[in-house]
């Protein structure tokens, strides 16, 4: 199972590894910095890099599914044109310019479901006590008072 460094420490851009197996377009290491896609969150891109000074593009980063032969590990897509061994060990590198701009877009969606929600209470509370429109009228609540 591959180990995901990121889980204790969100600030680690790289790490060593060595490539456990070749699955769909990519390597499965033994352990990892890159997040895979998930949560609404883009997965990771980078490099992996070789002893030799071979670079590789990991083009995007996955958790790979139940019923998959490597179920559970962390896939890491690279370019079509990598050609990469199983027991090779690589430096594995994020992009992280590309991490920080996705932390930021999160914090960013993240504070506008906040202010969204503060919205929907405040609504609620200015309409309570209300008696309903008059004949004519038309009444248009906040989404959270239109469920059940």
């Amino acid at each position: 199972m591959t180990e995901e460094l990121f889980r204790d420490d969100a600030t680690l851009r790289e790490c060593s590894a060595t490539v456990l197996a070749l699955s769909e377009g990519g390597v499965i290491l033994d352990r990892t910095v890159f997040y895979p896609l998930g949560g609404g969150q883009a997965g990771d891109t980078g490099v992996l890099r070789l002893a030799d000074g071979r670079e590789f593009a990991v083009t995007d980063t996955r958790k790979l599914k139940e019923g998959h032969e490597h179920a559970g590990n962390v896939l890491h897509v690279l370019a079509p044109d990598s050609t990469i061994a199983v027991g090779e060990g690589v430096n594995a590198q994020i992009d992280v310019a590309r991490r920080n701009a996705s932390d930021r877009l999160e914090d960013l969606v993240d504070d506008d479901r906040r202010q969204s929600q503060r919205w929907l209470v405040h609504e609620q509370d200015s309409w309570a006590g209300h008696q309903g429109p008059a004949d004519g009228e038309h009444l248009l609540l906040p989404a959270a008072q239109t469920a059940g």
